[in-house]
């Protein structure tokens, strides 16, 4: 069976920090790509005190990688699922059929100059978001040989939520979760560990988690 090729294989703004002690780092202005973060309600363009950014969700058509990052075998058993553009790079998730120990399959990308750079992926033997999460959540570390290397994982969304908020320190990326039962999400930096809120629509507090990802082997 031939081996997936997705496996082989970075704004200026006011500095602020949520948590003591921890050292300031730059809110960007825009997303990875240079275009603006998408739109928030009111009420959740800050929480806790930072300031929250709208993560973009795009369509089979707008994604910028397609399935150009898969090989040939999974191509030709995969549809497009969902994609996010963060912050700190694009992640474009396939849903994967007649494939033994394959469901889900991400490519996981960077922006460097005017091209995106594939750097790493995850793979879901489960379709079901908790199993995936406890099974190390597709961690994904991205470009190693990069100072400013993504990580890339997937979150299990409980049922309610409307927005799921991840922790960057000194502010948060918003993912829209409503239907939506598993997103994948990104951080800079080379971590093991995403800390997650789950709000409503009003930006209320339903749930949060320390998500520990692992890199499957």
């Amino acid at each position: 069976m031939l081996v997936l090729a997705l496996l082989a294989g970075c704004d200026d703004g006011h500095k602020a920090t949520g948590k003591r002690g921890a050292v300031a780092t730059p809110v960007p202005k825009t997303l990875a790509d240079g275009s603006r973060p998408a739109s928030l309600p009111v009420a959740l363009r800050r929480f806790r005190g930072r300031p929250v950014l709208g993560a973009k969700e795009l369509s089979a058509g707008s994604s910028p990688i397609r399935s150009r990052c898969l090989d040939p075998y999974t191509r030709a058993r995969a549809s497009f699922s969902s994609a996010w553009l963060s912050t700190d790079g694009l992640t474009v998730e396939y849903a994967v059929r007649r494939y033994p120990g394959v469901a889900l399959i991400t490519c996981d990308e960077i922006r460097v100059g005017n091209r995106w750079l594939r750097c790493g992926g995850g793979v879901a033997r489960s379709r079901d978001p908790h199993r995936i999460e406890l099974a190390g959540a597709g961690l994904s570390i991205v470009c190693h040989d990069r100072a400013e290397s993504p990580s890339f994982m997937w979150i299990a969304v409980p049922v309610a939520t409307r927005w799921t908020l991840v922790d960057h320190d000194a502010f948060w990326v918003a993912y829209r979760s409503t239907h939506r039962r598993l997103i994948r999400a990104s951080k800079a930096g080379r971590t093991y560990r995403f800390g997650v809120a789950f709000v409503d629509e009003r930006g209320r507090l339903l749930a949060e988690r320390r998500i520990t990802g692992a890199v499957a082997g």
